[in-house]
């Protein structure tokens, strides 16, 4: 494989859209103007963005794809639904942690807004489907493909726990491709990341979905 792996962790190129300046504490509160985010935009997104098909759906809300109308950039859309959000910290958390990460194998947050009824994350759009699904229409993968994939992985892995955030949720339904063309990933869905520290690094709560399958 020669100097294979000697490719330094990426660092993502700056954005066309500014992003919102993260607090370094990792404790959040309820923001002092009755938003459910701190530092989100209350306006329309429909004023800046038009929304297109939708991507996925659950229980809390929808992703949709959409393009900003300055310059016609292309972006995926997570609109939360505030009436379904029983823990308002967790989405509070999540959006926390994605604006501290800045690294080519993350998926990266460009804006929030948030609305009466509605919290809106402006994302990264990624459309080349999973990683289960690719595996999947793969068959199989060659050492040296597999040994890219979990490259990318271990690299962003380092990144957002040098960050002292741990994703939680890591699997290959949770892993992006940028395009069908590309093998370059970004993991995604920090919905249950947590920040940690030296002192309280211990966590006792049960996570995840059972699989009677494993790829990674």
């Amino acid at each position: 494989m020669g100097n294979f792996f000697a490719k330094k962790p990426g660092r993502a190129p700056s954005p066309k859209f500014s992003r919102t300046k993260h607090s370094s504490a990792p404790g959040l509160s309820k923001s002092s103007t009755g938003s459910m985010v701190e530092r989100s935009k209350e306006r329309d997104i429909r004023l800046d963005y038009v929304f297109h098909r939708v991507l996925g759906e659950g229980h809390f809300g929808k992703v949709r794809r959409a393009v900003r109308k300055t310059d016609e950039t292309r972006v995926a859309v997570k609109s939360v639904l505030k009436k379904k959000i029983n823990k308002p910290e967790l989405l509070r958390q999540e959006v926390e942690a994605m604006q501290s990460l800045h690294h080519t194998n993350i998926v990266a947050l460009y804006d929030i807004y948030e609305d009466p009824t509605h919290v809106h994350i402006v994302m990264e759009l990624c459309t080349g489907g999973e990683l289960f699904g690719r595996i999947v229409k793969e068959g199989s993968l060659s050492e040296m493909v597999a040994a890219d994939i979990l490259h990318q992985i271990l690299s962003a892995c380092e990144h957002f726990h040098s960050k002292m955030v741990v994703h939680r949720d890591l699997k290959p339904e949770n892993i992006l491709f940028v395009n069908e063309k590309s093998w370059t990933l970004k993991i995604c869905d920090f919905g249950l990341s947590k920040f940690y520290d030296e002192e309280n690094n211990v966590m006792h709560t049960r996570l995840g979905v059972r699989q009677d399958h494993v790829f990674l």
